[in-house]
């Protein structure tokens, strides 16, 4: 008998040395990532898919650091494979936090729609979450879903009536719309709730009162009537040394990965023909669009729009071809 409940004891210490050895390695796996050592939490928590390739929180680790890691397509493979074995009640923090990550992998990939389709699945476990529905928001507004941003926004303002984000989401959308009345009241609202950007939001607010909006959207430029009155602004050097300065920029920025690909930015130019705005309008990816927005943000001063021989301020689409 003495020799059984020894052999008892023996086992239960060992069955608890093994836990506390997981919960050991699951902390450090953790703090690995926290302190962005990516590839050592990435390993840490392999050794225990080892052993259990079925234990979600390792899995959900393992794809946020190959997404860390640059890994995206193992990383889109790895979190969707956890989203789809945990549990939207028992486990809806992780589930939530596995599909913010896979909607930056896809972002990653250039693909804007999946991306939102992730975040409907986070809002889905928690509805009563604004920052999904702004993330939401914003890439709609960034692919033109006017409609769709403009109810997100519409729902973080019910959550937090006091969100300045929201009303500068919808700004941008009205934007979109060509609404102008309805843009600068949505900058006014956001300047007087973020005190600390008041200037900049009113600011924007007047830039937008001077906005042309009577003609249709072409690839290369908007927003300024065909009339004969009008005269779209002019790149030093006209239309194919614009093309060439662009070319040059890219090559200076970036190598041969997205040869034969192109990102869409919007750019304000004011009456003085400076860009003093540039927003993504066809995205490509995180890496992609920074460069585009920051070639298009330092670029040259143009001529400016003209209407009657007065500078006026107008947006001019610019393609930025890889």
């Amino acid at each position: 008998m003495k020799v059984l409940r020894t052999l008892v004891v023996l086992i239960l210490l060992s069955v608890a040395a093994t836990g506390m050895a997981a919960e050991n390695i699951y902390q450090k796996g953790a703090n690995a990532y926290n302190s962005g050592d990516y590839a050592g939490s990435k390993a840490l928590f392999e050794k225990v898919l080892a052993s259990n390739p079925d234990d979600t929180y390792a899995l959900s680790y393992v794809g946020a650091c190959d997404l860390a890691l640059k890994n995206v397509d193992e990383a889109i493979a790895t979190l969707d494979r956890a989203a789809g074995m945990l549990d939207a009640e028992d486990e809806a923090s992780l589930l939530v936090w596995v599909h913010d990550l896979r909607r930056g992998a896809f972002l990653q990939k250039g693909d804007t729609l999946s991306a939102i389709d992730a975040l409907g699945c986070a809002i889905a476990i928690k509805p009563n979450e604004k920052y999904y529905y702004d993330a939401r928001g914003t890439l709609y507004q960034n692919i033109h879903k006017n409609v769709e941003a403009i109810a997100d926004f519409d729902k973080v303002l019910e959550l937090d009536p006091e969100n300045a984000n929201a009303w500068v989401g919808k700004g941008y959308v009205y934007i979109n719309m060509h609404n102008r009345d309805a843009a600068v009241d949505a900058f006014l609202v956001a300047s007087k709730l973020d005190a600390a950007n008041h200037e900049h939001w009113e600011s924007i607010a007047n830039d937008v009162k001077e906005m042309q909006f009577e003609a249709q959207n072409t690839e290369y430029s908007r927003d300024l009537s065909p009339d004969e009155d009008y005269e779209l602004p002019v790149f030093v050097g006209g239309r194919n040394s614009f093309k060439t300065y662009l070319a040059e920029e890219v090559s200076k920025r970036i190598g041969k990965d997205y040869e034969g690909k192109r990102v869409l930015v919007d750019c304000f130019i004011n009456e003085k023909g400076r860009v003093t705005e540039a927003k993504i309008i066809e995205s490509l990816n995180d890496v992609a669009d920074k460069i585009a927005l920051d070639i298009c943000l330092s670029l040259p001063v143009f001529r400016p729009a003209m209407y009657k021989g007065e500078a006026k301020a107008c947006w001019l689409q610019v393609p930025v071809e890889f």
